[in-house]
């Protein structure tokens, strides 16, 4: 969903308010006010204290203050700069296709950049001098000092994939949490793992059903993933919670059921999870938000 940042701020401060009750028993919006921005308007945004750090629909780098609605824009460097940025401290990494960006966010100056072969990719910061470049099938690491390339991981190796994709047709998904990377594969099963300290890969994580994940987030020590299959036409959707530290899987259950609801007859809208809010996890299906707790239970 693409809308203006000012215009759903509105929508954000009403909530907030028909929420205060809710807020207040959680200790403050936290994740819920993160998600009702994020919700609205940037993929791989990323979120440090009270500031919201993105590409904008435009291109632009941007820094928006969650409590009061500032926005500061950085512009675009002259570049196509892609989502699935990262922050450390008052460093971005930017990756566009051809290029991996550091820029400062205090000042907004463009401190360095360096060629890679990833085309298109998110960037995740580690350490000092390193950045891990995910374009979904391969990871490469990065030493952001000299711009030389200290390693490629192969995402496909041992992997089943469905059919046959190209490094451009990947899509972007991953999270992570600690030292450990969560990855999504175009069109391929399991989770990948990387373990960003050795800079090595892990086994995959395989949940129920084997479903093609399309869709993960990380939040308190568990992992949630929404796998999808297609037969004869018919899409099914699984939300599927997982233990990350053992990858073994809590729970595992079609979404469709949630709604009552056979896969035939649901909107063909993107199913997406799109943030945390009170150990659960809001997730956006045929056409409504649900939120489901830690446990895999439907709050209503």
């Amino acid at each position: 969903m693409q809308v203006k940042l000012a215009s759903y701020l509105i929508v954000m401060i009403s909530s907030l308010i028909a929420f205060s009750s809710i807020a207040s028993a959680c200790g403050g919006y936290g994740g819920f006010r993160s998600f009702l921005v994020m919700e609205g308007e940037f993929e791989g945004s990323i979120v440090r204290g009270n500031q919201l750090i993105a590409i904008d629909p435009e291109g632009s780098l941007i820094s928006t203050d969650l409590d009061w609605g500032t926005v500061r824009n950085y512009g675009r460097f002259g570049r196509n700069l892609l989502p699935h940025l990262d922050v450390q401290g008052d460093r971005a990494c930017v990756a566009t296709d051809s290029e991996i960006c550091e820029i400062s966010l205090k000042t907004g100056k463009l401190v360095r950049t360096h060629q890679h072969s990833q085309g298109k990719c998110g960037a995740v910061i580690v350490g000092d001098h390193k950045v891990f470049l995910n374009n979904g099938t391969s990871v490469a690491i990065m030493d952001m000092t000299n711009g030389a390339t200290l390693r490629k991981i192969n995402l496909m190796s041992h992997a089943t994939k469905l059919d046959s994709i190209s490094t451009q047709q990947a899509p972007i998904q991953h999270a992570r949490a600690g030292d450990r990377l969560y990855i999504i594969r175009p069109n391929t099963r399991g989770v990948a793992v990387v373990d960003l300290k050795s800079g090595r890969r892990n086994k995959d994580i395989y949940h129920s059903m084997q479903l093609v994940p399309e869709s993960l987030y990380f939040s308190e020590d568990t992992l949630y993933v929404i796998g999808a299959s297609q037969s004869n036409g018919i899409r099914s959707e699984n939300l599927t919670i997982i233990t990350a530290a053992t990858g073994k899987t809590k729970t595992s259950f079609p979404l469709s059921d949630c709604c009552k609801k056979p896969p035939a007859q649901l909107v063909s809208s993107p199913t997406e999870i799109i943030g945390s809010f009170d150990g659960g996890v809001l997730v956006s299906f045929d056409e409504k938000t649900l939120f489901f707790s830690k446990k895999g239970a439907l709050v209503k």
